[in-house]
């Protein structure tokens, strides 16, 4: 609802441009659920398949948000394509971090171990996965491959993605990406108390607490 009614606001400004934004959008989110279905049901554990969803939905999401903005305020070609690059940046380093509240025991609004009873199997434990002796991944993918995600189960899986460094990775990548969105905004040429906000911003989205 909330999507068809911004799809049709869009309609009202009489810019292409913002139009076509809106409508792939659409199409990405839509893409990227029926990815992140397939993953889950199919137990398919691969960082390029992750971050492919990723940018489908939430790094979608930020990406248009922003560059409409960029477009309505009347920034040029150059510009609005730096605002798409730091859109997709701020969405991915949003979901990451929402990904890591998963693994700890904290008032964040979602349960720990939420994501993996739904199926979702993100970078922490994908990275684990990916890292430890075979034995112990054997044991872990069976469980994930069984879709018995019992407390005993889930316990298990978070105890295993922290133990062979899952959400130091996490931590890694976020920063990374964070490095870059960092360097973007320096390449604005606004002033200082503008890229004060934007710096301000990419802190909140390292730090948030939920």
């Amino acid at each position: 609802y909330l999507l068809s009614t911004a799809l049709m606001e869009s309609v009202k400004t009489n810019d292409l441009a913002i139009v076509s934004i809106m409508s792939e959008l659409g199409q990405n989110l839509s893409e990227g659920e029926l990815n992140q279905y397939s993953l889950a049901s199919e137990v398919i554990i691969d960082e390029d398949a992750y971050f492919e969803v990723i940018d489908k939905k939430t790094a979608s999401l930020m990406r248009a948000s922003i560059v409409i903005g960029a477009i309505t305020g009347g920034a040029g070609k150059e510009t609005i394509d730096k605002f798409s690059r730091l859109g997709k940046l701020l969405g991915i380093c949003f979901q990451i971090r929402d990904d890591i509240f998963d693994y700890f025991q904290a008032d964040v609004g979602k349960p720990t171990g939420n994501d993996i009873r739904e199926g979702k199997i993100t970078l922490p434990l994908i990275y684990a996965l990916q890292n430890s002796p075979d034995g112990v991944s054997e044991e872990m993918k069976r469980i994930i491959g069984s879709h018995d995600y019992s407390e005993e189960n889930i316990r298990k899986l978070l105890a295993f993605a922290k133990a062979y460094h899952g959400v130091e990775y996490a931590y890694k990548k976020m920063n990374q990406f964070l490095s870059e969105a960092e360097t973007i905004i320096t390449e604005f040429a606004f002033d200082g108390g503008i890229k004060s906000l934007m710096q301000l911003f990419l802190t909140y989205l390292k730090e948030r607490l939920y």
